[in-house]
């Protein structure tokens, strides 16, 4: 018995210890669910606050200055001010990319001066 236990342990010893991975979504998955446009809306779903605060501070990671608010304190809506379309395109796209790791989606509508954008947050329907 003794030597069974301790061929076991040995064993144990060689091979390591177990790890254990989390497995993230991809980029390619995660620019696939903000590209394609949904099917429809989940008309019961309500979006927290918290979920677009999220997306504003991974658009924060970015380094780039921008303001957004939610009109109406709405977090369905949100509008982002940027100073180029250049940097304001990144933070959208920053902002689209969080809410798809949220399986949430956006739809972007740019201003005519493309410095600003307005995005309706929305749950797709599965």
């Amino acid at each position: 018995m003794a030597d069974n236990y301790l061929e076991k342990k040995f064993e144990d010893l060689r091979s390591g210890r177990p790890v254990i991975r989390k497995a993230g979504r991809s980029l390619d998955s995660l620019l696939g669910d903000a590209g394609s446009p949904p099917a429809g809306e989940d008309a019961k779903y309500r979006v927290d606050r918290a979920q677009t605060g999220a997306a504003v501070a991974s658009a924060r990671r970015l380094g780039f200055e921008f303001s957004s608010e939610m009109p109406d304190g709405d977090p369905a809506r949100l509008e982002v001010t940027c100073r180029s379309a250049y940097e304001l395109g990144a933070v959208c796209t920053a902002i689209r990319l969080k809410l798809a790791e949220l399986h949430l989606h956006a739809e972007v509508d740019l201003s005519s001066s493309g410095d600003a954008a307005s995005l309706r947050i929305f749950r797709p329907a599965k």
